[in-house]
């Protein structure tokens, strides 16, 4: 058989290759032993050995893992956070939070694990107090409809004044340029906003006329403004810039003013320095201007006693925000009562709440919608034709807002089983784990699903960010955590209380009163210290509706608190009422 030359060359190159490998290894021992030899190597001594020797013959009579791989190693604590506690309510903020047990996070039975709070970007709005004690109380009434509306849309609202304005490097200046009254306080309005750091600078009767995801507050939200961002609709009454664009404004202003007396301060701006963006119907600003074409009425009261005008102009505004936040939801509110035949009580105040909601507000126009939606539908009856529903099991539409009240696993065995004490034999004989939330949560997940993956639909549906605008939950045993005004972003006013409605099923008066007192009953319970250890026996037969049960306190009382926090913040720098009875 001839092979050809190629075929020769495949054969040769077989056979050399394993030897050109065993070469290549040679030379690498090689090398490697000539470096390790000419490296001088410690000779241990006598007493090396016997101090090593001493150290085996240890571990051998004392076993032990190290410390860093030993399995059953007692966890840690995650440390107290800031603002993370009122009373007797625990919680600890972190990305775990959709974690069924937040004991298995924090290792504590009685602490909450709750989503992080989300950071709130500042709007600042400047005020002088009037010197007349009637107006300056009016005008403080509007403050804090203006401070209310921003918070319930997720910014943190601050009135800033002349004393910010006086510790900007270029104040002293305004003094000498002898400006007209009106456009001293633009400049000194804006000195004042140059100095805080510049973001939004709204008039206190701006207003977000609009629902929380609108795209224009979400551009807000982000806190981002390269140019000085004016919107066309509302003119001065709502401006963004950064910090040194501010402050480069406030510079040229001062340089074009002293030589030209009848530039306003925005016209004394380039033209380059602007980016004019629409307002897209999410700010109404009810200036002088625009209340005396569209609310005739309110500008002739204005324009005859100034005080009482504006009081009106704050009911106006109250009541136009009121009738945006029903435009959010044209299927209604839905309140959740599951076992409704048994548990109505549960839910009275999630009842009045509603109520409240649909309600129309006072307004001394009702026929007239707000600036920014003028073909609205208007609330002039005493009831809006928001339906109100009972459903028994939780709902997911965006359409509706949904009310739940949370009861603790105490309080709803005892409403459902009718009985004013509970005990242990009982409990294990006679009740279901978690009937609370399988009752809720059966229509969307069905009979047999475990607490634990519906206790993640369940903390989804409570804070999640779209869920906190379009749901809200309480626990039956604490309201007062609910401030529902700041909540909303409006002051709600008060229907007028009747009896409970049930949806299809009705209980006569007799029934609804021992539910209250078994509502009352089981409060008093868990609230004494006699009682603590079947308490305990009922959280730890239910722990999925004790979880969820905890969920919702702690997440209403953070609310609570941070509001709190903020406004006892506030206070250090505020002279003014402007707080729910005052600001300082």
């Amino acid at each position: 058989m001839h092979l050809s030359t190629t075929g020769r060359t495949m054969i040769l190159r077989r056979r050399l290759g394993p030897l050109l490998l065993l070469a290549i290894l040679l030379v690498v021992i090689v090398v490697s032993v000539t470096r390790t030899s000419s490296t001088a190597v410690a000779v241990p001594t006598v007493a090396d050995l016997q101090e090593g020797a001493k150290q085996a013959a240890n571990a051998l009579a004392n076993p032990s893992l190290p410390k860093f791989w030993n399995p059953f190693s007692p966890g840690a604590h995650p440390p107290d956070q800031a603002d993370s506690s009122s009373e007797d309510t625990r919680w600890y903020s972190d990305l775990r939070w959709l974690n069924p047990f937040s004991s298995e996070i924090v290792l504590d039975e009685s602490r909450a694990l709750l989503p992080p709070l989300q950071p709130r970007q500042s709007i600042y709005a400047y005020y002088e107090a009037s010197k007349d004690p009637d107006i300056a109380q009016a005008e403080q009434k509007l403050l804090l409809a203006w401070r209310r509306a921003w918070w319930a849309k997720g910014f943190k609202p601050v009135v800033i004044g002349r004393a910010e304005a006086a510790k900007h490097a270029l104040y002293p200046r305004i003094t000498r340029l002898n400006l007209d009254a009106k456009l001293e306080m633009e400049a000194v309005r804006w000195m004042a906003w140059g100095f805080i750091g510049g973001g939004i600078l709204s008039h206190w009767l701006a207003m977000p006329m609009t629902d929380y995801e609108d795209s224009v507050l979400a551009f807000l939200r982000r806190g981002r403004y390269e140019p000085l961002i004016s919107f066309k609709d509302i003119k001065h009454g709502l401006v963004c810039g950064d910090h040194a664009r501010v402050n480069a404004a406030v510079q040229e202003f001062l340089e074009v003013a002293g030589t030209d007396e009848g530039t306003s301060f925005m016209q004394s701006l380039s033209a380059n320095s602007w980016q004019y963006v629409d307002a897209e119907n999410a700010i109404a600003y009810y200036d002088e201007e625009s209340v005396a074409n569209t609310y005739g009425r309110v500008a002739k009261v204005l324009v005859e006693d100034r005080a009482a005008g504006l009081l009106m102009l704050q009911k106006l505004i109250n009541a136009h925000l009121h009738i945006t936040w029903q435009r959010s939801f044209p299927k209604g509110i839905a309140v959740l009562q599951p076992h409704s035949d048994t548990t109505t009580a549960l839910g009275s105040f999630s009842i009045r709440l509603a109520r409240d909601l649909a309600a129309c507000p006072s307004s001394p126009m009702p026929s007239i919608c707000p600036l920014n939606m003028p073909d609205c539908k208007p609330c002039t009856g005493t009831v809006s034709d928001l339906s109100l529903s009972t459903p028994d099991t939780f709902q997911n539409d965006s359409k509706t807002f949904f009310i739940g009240t949370v009861p603790h696993p105490y309080t709803f065995t005892a409403m459902l089983h009718s009985k004013e004490t509970l005990d242990v034999p009982f409990l294990r004989r006679d009740t279901m784990r978690d009937q609370w939330l399988n009752a809720t949560t059966t229509a969307i997940l069905g009979s047999k699903i475990g607490g634990p993956s519906r206790l993640v639909l369940f903390k989804d549906a409570v804070a999640s960010p779209f869920a906190m605008t379009h749901s809200l939950w309480v626990t039956a045993e604490r309201t007062e955590a609910i401030q529902r005004d700041w909540l909303f972003g409006f002051e709600l006013p008060r229907a007028t209380s009747g009896r409970v409605p049930l949806g299809s099923d009705a209980i006569s008066t007799s029934q609804l009163a021992k539910q209250r007192m078994l509502l009352e009953m089981a409060r008093e319970t868990m609230g004494s210290k006699a009682q603590e250890s079947l308490v305990r026996s009922v959280e730890a037969w239910n722990l999925a509706d004790t979880e969820a049960w905890r969920f919702v306190q702690a997440f209403g009382v953070r609310r609570r608190t941070e509001r709190e926090t903020w406004e006892a913040e506030e206070s250090k720098y505020a002279s003014f009422a402007g707080g729910e009875t005052k600001m300082s």
